[in-house]
C-alpha cells in the first residue's frame, strides 16, 4: 500500500494509474488523501512502514507504528553540510555545489543545506556562485530547466524565513536580478551570510534555493559545528588532502558522505542510502502486508 503526498495530486493521479495497469488492487494499492488520511494509514497494524519525508512527520509516522510495534524505516531528510577545506580552489568546488542546489530548485533531501568555508573565502565563494548559476540558467521566467518552488505556502515561508534571518542580522545576497513575471513559483538561489543559530535557516532543513555560509578559522571548528548539530542525511568535503579526508570520515556520523562532489552519490545503486529527489515523493508512506 501506498500513500502518496497530498501536496502533489497530479503525481498521486500518475502513480495510481501506472499501478492499476500494472497490478491488481490486492497486490498493490495506492492511497490518497490529506494529512488524516495519512495519520490513518500509519495507524494500521502493518508488517512494515517505510516513510520518507521530513523529521517532524517521521516521528509522528514512528510513533503511530509504535502501537502495533511495526518495524518502520525512515528516510528524512535534514541539514546537509558541505565542508570545503583551505587547500582547495573554489572554482570547481561552487560549480558543483551549484549544481547541486539547483536541481530541482533544492528540493531534494540530499542537497547541501548549508556550507562550512575558510573565512577568507566567503566573497569569491558568492562571486563564482553568482556567476555559476547565471551561466547554467541565464534567464528564470518560463525556464523548463529550472523547477518552480513545489506550491505558494512553501514559497510563501521560503522567503519568511529569509525575512527572519534578515531581520536577525543576516545579510542576503539574491544571485539572479531577473524579476519573476511567469506566474510559476521560480525562487532565484540566495546565499545569506552572518547567520547564527537563532535563525530559523539554520534550525529548519530548507528544501529550497536557500544556502548559508558560515566561516571558519581552522577545519576543527568546522568540525565541532556539525557534530554539535543533528546528524545530517549527507555530507560534503571538498578537499585533496587524504589525511583531512580519512579525519572527516571518521570523526563525523552521516547517512552518506560524498567527497569533492555532491548529489551525485544517490546514482550508486548499491549505497546504503535511499534518497528522495523530489518533493513528489516527499511525505510518501510505503506500507507492506504479508
Amino acid at each position: 500500500m501506498l500513500k502518496m503526498s497530498e501536496r502533489t495530486p497530479h503525481t498521486a493521479a500518475l502513480v495510481t494509474e501506472m499501478m492499476r495497469k500494472g497490478f491488481a488492487e490486492d497486490r498493490v494499492a495506492v492511497v490518497s488523501g490529506d494529512a488524516d488520511v495519512a495519520a490513518a494509514f500509519a495507524r494500521l497494524p502493518f508488517d512494515h512502514l517505510l516513510f520518507t519525508g521530513s523529521t517532524q512527520i517521521g516521528r509522528q509516522v514512528m510513533r503511530a507504528a509504535a502501537e502495533n510495534l511495526t518495524p518502520v524505516t525512515l528516510e528524512l531528510g535534514g541539514k546537509s553540510p558541505a565542508i570545503i577545506a583551505e587547500d582547495i580552489a573554489l572554482e570547481g568546488v561552487v560549480d558543483r555545489l551549484c549544481f547541486a542546489k539547483s536541481l530541482n530548485a533544492g528540493q531534494t533531501c540530499v542537497a547541501p543545506d548549508y556550507v562550512l568555508l575558510p573565512r577568507g573565502k566567503i566573497e569569491d565563494f558568492i562571486r563564482l556562485y553568482r556567476d555559476a548559476f547565471n551561466r547554467m540558467y541565464p534567464a528564470l521566467n518560463g525556464n523548463a530547466d529550472y523547477t518552480s518552488v513545489i506550491d505558494a505556502r512553501v514559497h510563501q515561508r521560503l522567503h519568511d524565513w529569509l525575512q527572519d534571518a534578515e531581520a536577525k542580522g543576516a545579510r542576503i545576497e539574491r544571485m539572479s536580478d531577473e524579476t519573476m513575471a511567469d506566474g510559476s513559483h521560480r525562487m532565484a538561489p540566495h546565499l545569506v551570510t552572518q547567520v547564527s543559530d537563532e535563525m530559523t535557516i539554520m534550525q529548519k532543513e530548507l528544501f529550497g534555493p536557500i544556502l548559508p555560509l558560515l566561516p571558519y578559522d581552522h577545519i576543527g571548528e568546522a568540525l565541532d559545528y556539525v557534530n554539535r548539530h543533528q546528524r545530517p542525511l549527507a555530507l560534503y568535503l571538498f578537499s585533496h588532502d587524504r589525511a583531512l579526508q580519512q579525519r572527516v570520515t571518521t570523526h563525523t556520523h552521516s547517512g552518506a558522505m560524498c567527497i569533492n562532489d555532491a548529489l551525485v552519490q544517490v546514482g550508486v545503486d548499491d549505497l546504503p542510502l535511499a534518497a528522495s529527489a523530489s518533493p513528489a515523493w516527499a511525505g510518501t508512506t510505503a506500507a507492506r502486508v504479508s
